[in-house]
C-alpha cells in the first residue's frame, strides 16, 4: 500500500511539473510572438548547480526599470526527499535597468514532498485500571513514505548579466538565506480491541527504535537539501 501511495504521489508530482512547464511555455510563447518580444522583457533560465539532486527552471518577466517578477520550479528526484518546490518572487534591481545588474530577491516557497522513514508497529496492553501491562513490537522498522508540505521564505542578493551575440544569453548568480522547516506528522494508524481477559489492546505505529539515518536526513535538509539555510545558485538562459 505504501508503494502504491508513493507511486500516486510521484505521478501527481510529474503531472504538476508538466503543468508548470506548459504554463511557462505558453506564457513565453505568447510574449515571444507579441509586440512585447521586441523589448526582450523575458528570461528563461536553468540552474547549473542543482543537477546533483534537482532540476530547476526559472522564468523572469520585467515589470519596469526597477522590478521583475520571477517563478522558479524545482523538481527533487532523489531520496531522502523527493518532490516539487514552487517559488514565486520579485526582484528589485538597484541600478534601475532591470533585469541586468545587482538585485535583491525576497521569495516564498511552497513544497510538495515525501520522505521515507522507519517505524515500528507496536502492541500495547492495558488492564482494567488502564495501567500498561506489556509492550510488544509486532513489526520491526518498516519503511513508510510520509507526505509533507513545507512553506518557507528566503532573501537573496545577486547579479545578472547578458552575454553572447546581441546579448541574448543570460548569466545569473545569487546567494542568500532561507528558512523552510522540516516537519512531517506521525502516521495516524491505531486500532483497539479487548481480549478474553478484558484487557485493552492498542496496535499503533511509532518511530523506530533504530533511528538509522534520521539525524543525517535532518542535516541534509538544512545544509544541502530543499530547506538549506544557505542558498547559492548559478543559472544560464536566454533573453527574449
Amino acid at each position: 500500500m505504501d508503494n502504491q501511495a508513493l507511486t500516486i504521489f510521484d505521478f501527481n508530482i510529474l503531472k504538476w511539473t508538466k503543468q508548470i512547464v506548459f504554463v511557462i511555455f505558453f506564457m513565453t510563447s505568447a510574449v515571444l510572438y507579441g509586440q512585447d518580444s521586441l523589448n526582450h522583457k523575458n528570461n528563461l533560465k536553468i540552474s547549473i548547480l542543482s543537477f546533483a539532486d534537482n532540476a530547476k527552471i526559472q522564468y523572469e518577466r520585467v515589470i519596469n526599470k526597477n522590478y521583475s517578477l520571477d517563478l522558479t520550479a524545482s523538481f527533487y528526484y532523489l531520496q531522502p526527499f523527493m518532490g516539487l518546490k514552487i517559488e514565486p518572487s520579485f526582484r528589485y534591481y538597484f541600478q534601475h535597468h532591470a533585469p541586468a545588474g545587482w538585485y535583491m530577491q525576497p521569495k516564498i516557497s511552497i513544497g510538495f514532498f515525501n520522505a521515507q522513514e522507519h517505524y515500528d508497529r507496536i502492541l500495547s496492553t492495558f488492564d482494567s485500571n488502564n495501567s500498561l501491562m506489556n509492550v510488544f513490537i509486532l513489526d520491526d522498522s518498516f519503511n513508510k513514505y510520509l507526505k509533507f508540505y513545507p512553506i518557507g521564505v528566503s532573501l537573496k542578493f545577486g547579479i545578472q548579466k547578458y552575454f553572447g551575440k546581441n546579448k541574448r544569453f543570460v548569466f545569473d548568480y545569487n546567494l542568500g538565506l532561507q528558512f523552510s522547516p522540516l516537519y512531517y506528522a506521525k502516521p495516524k494508524e491505531e486500532t483497539e480491541y479487548y481480549d478474553t481477559n478484558g484487557n485493552r489492546n492498542v496496535v499503533g505505529v511509532s518511530p523506530s527504535l533504530i533511528k538509522v539515518g534520521l539525524m543525517g536526513k535532518t542535516i541534509y535538509w538544512y545544509v544541502l537539501g530543499p530547506g538549506s539555510f544557505f542558498e547559492t545558485n548559478i543559472s544560464i538562459g536566454y533573453r527574449f
